[in-house]
């Protein structure tokens, strides 16, 4: 007899068992490849992170904020630093000119007349651009050079005082003479002057570099040439006044030097061979 033949429904079954294996195998294949790649793409983005966060905290940033901050002091704040010793960006002084008083003097501090050299803190002395020499009961300053600012110490320290001296010039009416005062050192003072032709002017030197706080002003109060004026400074906290012959100038207000010590001054200009004769120096409180 010839074998029994197989039932297909039973080989249907195999078949189908078959192909569920493949893809129960293809899926457990698939989701181990998922597993690594998603494994893999989360170790690249923590070591991505973690270069990051290196840059964040290597000082990197903190080197630009230091530039910055560097940029902020080094530059906005020297530049708004530097009008204030640039002689051309100072703004001008206040102008309050008032009718002419008493000196408001008290005290005298200090006063020589110049008719004892010997008791002197002036010196006679020759050097190379100016002759200073004790003269008939006076100072004399002669200045060979043009162009030349020569000045003869005081003695002492003043703050709120009058300081007042007889000044004769002879020599080119462009010349000037007059007094120093607030004197820190030969960088910083004021000087007051007056001038052969009847006009008187205010400066400041700070940090060596001269600020007009009063430019050249004609003043009728102010003899000519050859004729003896006598000039008074007085200052009072932040405020300075200006006198020829017991008239005052001007008024300004300026604190650029507090104090000092000061000095009889003359100014040549574009001529040289100027003689200014000083007398009857006095310093006085201000009350």
């Amino acid at each position: 007899m010839p074998p029994q033949a197989g039932k297909s429904g039973s080989n249907v079954w195999k078949i189908i068992g078959v192909i569920v294996g493949i893809v129960v195998v293809l899926c457990v294949v698939l989701s181990i490849g998922a597993y690594l790649v998603v494994q893999r793409a989360t170790g690249v983005a923590q070591n991505a992170l973690g270069t990051a966060g290196a840059g964040f905290s290597d000082g990197t940033f903190a080197t630009i904020s230091a530039g910055v901050q560097t940029a902020v002091v080094g530059s906005n704040l020297d530049s708004l630093a530097t009008p204030a010793t640039d002689a051309t960006a100072e703004p001008a002084a206040k102008r309050t000119p008032k009718p002419s008083g008493g000196t408001g003097a008290a005290t005298t501090l200090y006063s020589d007349n110049f008719d004892d050299a010997q008791s002197s803190d002036f010196t006679a002395k020759n050097n190379d651009s100016a002759e200073y020499k004790f003269v008939d009961g006076t100072y004399r300053i002669t200045v060979t050079k043009p162009k030349l600012l020569t000045w003869a110490m005081m003695k002492g320290d003043y703050g709120d005082a009058a300081i007042t001296v007889d000044v004769n010039i002879d020599g080119p009416s462009v010349s000037a003479a007059g007094l120093i005062f607030h004197y820190k050192d030969d960088k910083n003072f004021y000087i007051y002057s007056v001038d052969g032709e009847g006009r008187y002017e205010l400066d400041v030197y700070k940090n060596d570099k001269p600020i007009t706080l009063l430019d050249w002003t004609v003043s009728s109060a102010i003899k000519p040439i050859g004729e003896r004026n006598t000039l008074r400074v007085e200052t009072s906290g932040d405020t300075i006044r200006l006198y020829a012959n017991d008239t005052l100038l001007d008024e300004v207000s300026d604190s650029t030097v507090a104090n000092g010590k000061a000095a009889l001054v003359v100014n040549t200009f574009d001529e040289a061979n100027v003689t200014a004769t000083f007398d009857n120096l006095v310093v006085r409180d201000v009350k």
